[in-house]
């Protein structure tokens, strides 16, 4: 990575004009002498390269998106019954896994 030395906190006319308080043989570091503005060649040579392994990884990403919910028709079940107020709740069912929910925890 290049650094081309434009620094957002130096104004731009100060680094095109001599200033009278800094001179070139300053030891501070940002002094006007030191400042090279950016060129749009520099620039165009950045460049990104992503491995097959990233590309690989984000086409498989999007077949998973692609992929239809396998629980869809429980859910859409489910729904139904929830909807007409035919859906009943065991309370045995529901004692029976906080039951287990407790052991599972103490194991």
């Amino acid at each position: 990575m290049k650094i081309n030395n434009n620094l957002p906190f130096i104004r731009k006319d100060s680094a095109n004009s001599s200033s009278k308080n800094v001179s070139s043989k300053s030891s501070n570091a940002y002094s006007t002498a030191e400042i090279k503005p950016a060129t749009t060649q520099a620039a165009a040579k950045d460049t990104v390269q992503l491995s097959s392994n990233s590309k690989l990884l984000k086409d498989m990403v999007q077949q998973l998106k692609d992929m239809p919910d396998p629980r869809k028709a429980l859910i859409d079940e489910l729904r139904t019954s929830v909807a007409n107020g035919t859906y009943n709740v065991s309370s045995d069912r529901i004692a029976e896994s906080i039951v287990n929910k407790v052991y599972s925890k103490q194991s």
